[in-house]
């Protein structure tokens, strides 16, 4: 054992120790270049030769684990493009969804189709540099391979617009598990919902690169906060919630789609629209949707402006890209396609926002924080909170201002507007929620229950101090 018997066939095992032997020195062959210590441990050689062949580097530490998962994919050529897909699915239509290619390869996802966004990677060569380079050289470049095949999935309208969507409260698609149309995924994650949330949108937003048949909308149930066992009421033990699910749909509900809309609790509907106003990239390129949607009710305010729209996205690309006033709200009318922007939203005008079957209210998520709340107010509910799946995320603070202060930066930081906060200052935690305890103008199906708790709600109202007007504040517990 250990010897060659045949010439023609060779002992592998005493290969393998022959190479050994020369990273260990321990014959005659000099040392390798550059090796100045000599590799014992197995683990070590097998390193070695595993770092030697590699090719392409590691994910930078600062992508997260979507992204760098995303990175691993494009450098070894397993991107799932919807030709590649179509060949395992037959459901998956392989045809690029932007141009006339009736094959969409991974080659024509990212450099090919000249309706690509021009600030993308525009050849195979940019494209092999980006996802070759090192976290630590002069030309770092797997930030922008990631980024570009992000804002190649979410760009429409032949690369002029981008996919963005709007938020429909206690609403859901009426298609469930009985619909017409089968659902295109079924997500459920036992984490934070903001966290869910996020994947949700990521995955019906790029399913133009992905196995995903054309994700047109989705439903989001979040899960609750479960009980706090006495760890957690103290603080020294994270939260933890109950599973939340989002449907990805290949339908809208009508009148962009042939699905309707139905009423339903703890439901959160998130319809994808392409809007072409360059705002979406350059204001509010982060925000998880863009808009907030309530059907059947209109603004009826100060200072508003009237114009013709032929549909409700028209109006909300002229409400974004309105340059006389800041359009923090839209109507649209669709028996007389009339778009109303305003100045202003339920919140500030509560009386302004009105029953109308025939209209569509857009409150306009897209622009900055210092636009969208000129002054700020909170509510104090002492001892209470929102009784529901109404939780978006729970963070450790200090103090009620840190508190604050995270509900505030919610739209810039996050990407969602946090319209009330719970602070708990025993267990030190804040708890987010984009909804307002009190729905403005919907009645009383728009309010929304409350519960005992060991800490404090705070609603978060918005007000403009344009043109000399104080700043509203309507409620009924104390103000600061």
């Amino acid at each position: 054992m250990g010897k060659n018997v045949l010439e023609d066939f060779p002992n592998l095992t005493e290969l393998a120790h022959g190479r050994a032997r020369e990273l260990t020195r321990r014959d005659s062959l000099e040392a390798m270049e550059g090796q100045n210590d000599a590799l014992l441990p197995f683990n070590e050689i097998t390193t070695h030769y595993q770092l030697v062949r590699r090719i392409y580097p590691l994910p930078y530490a600062k992508l997260n684990r979507a992204q760098s998962a995303t990175l691993r994919m494009l450098q070894t050529g397993s991107f799932p493009s919807r030709g590649f897909m179509s060949k395992i699915y037959a459901d998956v239509d392989p045809s690029c969804p932007d141009c006339n290619e009736t094959f969409c390869s991974m080659a024509r996802m990212l450099w090919r189709c000249p309706a690509l966004p021009n600030n993308l990677l525009s050849s195979e060569d940019e494209w092999e540099e980006a996802i070759r380079s090192t976290e630590h050289s002069s030309a770092s470049k797997q930030p922008s391979a990631v980024s570009s095949l992000h804002a190649a999935a979410q760009s429409c309208n032949n690369g002029v617009g981008k996919l963005v969507y709007e938020k429909i409260s206690d609403y859901k698609l009426s298609a469930g598990f009985g619909g017409g149309r089968q659902r295109v995924e079924l997500i459920t994650r036992a984490e934070q919902p903001i966290k869910v949330l996020e994947e949700c949108v990521r995955r019906c937003q790029e399913d133009r690169t992905t196995a995903v048949a054309q994700c047109l909308s989705f439903d989001f149930m979040p899960g609750r906060r479960r009980p706090p066992t006495p760890a957690q009421a103290s603080g020294s033990a994270p939260v933890e919630f109950e599973e939340s699910v989002c449907y990805l749909y290949y339908d809208r509900a009508s009148p962009d789609g042939g699905e309707t809309l139905v009423r339903q609790n703890n439901a959160w509907h998130y319809n994808e629209v392409c809007l072409s106003s360059s705002k979406v990239i350059t204001e509010c390129s982060s925000r998880l949707y863009v808009f907030d949607r309530s059907p059947g009710y209109r603004m009826d305010g100060v200072g508003d402006k009237e114009m013709y729209s032929s549909n409700r996205t028209e109006c909300e690309d002229k409400c974004l890209s309105e340059a006389s006033l800041v359009c923090r709200s839209a109507t649209y009318d669709r028996a007389a396609q009339l778009c109303r922007l305003s100045p202003e939203t339920r919140y500030m005008n509560p009386k302004g926002f009105k029953p109308d079957s025939n209209a569509e209210y857009m409150e306009n998520l897209c622009l900055p924080s210092s636009q969208l709340c000129t002054t700020t107010a909170f509510i104090l509910e002492a001892g209470k909170e929102l009784d529901g799946a109404f939780e978006r995320e729970v963070v450790s603070t200090r103090d009620l201002q840190e508190c604050s202060n995270y509900c505030t930066r919610s739209l810039s930081d996050r990407g969602y507007f946090c319209r009330s906060f719970l602070f708990d200052d025993k267990a030190r935690t804040c708890t987010l929620y984009d909804e307002d305890p009190l729905g403005y103008g919907e009645g009383s199906e728009g309010h929304k229950p409350l519960k005992s708790s060991t800490g404090d709600l705070y609603r978060v109202l918005c007000g403009s101090s344009e043109r000399g007007k104080p700043r509203p504040v309507f409620g009924t517990g104390p103000v600061f």
